[in-house]
């Protein structure tokens, strides 16, 4: 199983409850995909065009995407520290 997440995570009004339901997606050993821009180079936040889209109303960093595996009982298998996360269930 492969679930990949494009732009998508960072409009989750409920970010917790919405990685849930895409875990529970995923077969042990299956992988996880979220791509996503992540603040962790982000100098000036006024000016981060990301933030300042309205829709995006989550944000992640590397660290996020370190607990959320943990919390969701994944392993993160790889972290561009820039946009791209790969998770492993287990």
């Amino acid at each position: 199983d492969v679930v990949v997440s494009t732009e998508t995570v960072e409009h989750f009004r409920r970010p917790w409850d919405n990685w849930r339901a895409l875990a529970a997606r995923v077969r042990p050993g299956g992988t996880g995909v979220a791509m996503t821009e992540l603040h962790d180079d982000v100098k000036d936040p006024s000016r981060w065009a990301y933030a300042n889209d309205g829709t995006h109303i989550a944000f992640y960093s590397a660290r996020t995407m370190a607990r959320l595996a943990e919390r969701l009982g994944w392993k993160l298998a790889a972290c561009d520290r820039r946009r791209l996360s790969v998770f492993r269930a287990t």
